[in-house]
């Protein structure tokens, strides 16, 4: 398999910080998944397949940041991140991203 992002490559995130990739999680009609880390918390990094990470999707995602999780039963983006190769891309909890996971049946990969 083909992944858009490398294990270990820095993502700049939307508060300066940066993410690590650390772990193919699953993809799916829209992008992939990964596990990533950022500040010693182990975070899920949605990455967009470059059809889907249009101007529209990302000023759309940059209005959910604004209004916020209408509660904690969403999986919500935290923060948007992007490189050169991409953008329109989320954060969230790496747990909930795994739950979202085998919800949906992502493509796993193997171990």
């Amino acid at each position: 398999m083909n992944q858009l992002l490398k294990l270990n490559q820095a993502i700049q995130l939307d508060n300066g910080k940066t993410c690590v990739v650390k772990e193919f999680l699953g993809s799916g009609g829209q992008g992939e998944v990964y596990r990533a880390e950022s500040e010693g918390q182990s975070m899920a990094l949605k990455w967009y397949y470059s059809q889907q990470a249009t101007a529209e999707q990302r000023a759309a995602l940059q209005e959910l940041l604004a209004v916020g999780a209408p509660n904690t039963n969403f999986l919500f983006p935290l923060h948007l991140a992007s490189s050169t190769e991409n953008a329109g891309v989320w954060l969230c909890d790496v747990d909930s991203a795994k739950q979202l996971q085998k919800h949906f049946g992502f493509n796993e990969t193997p171990h």
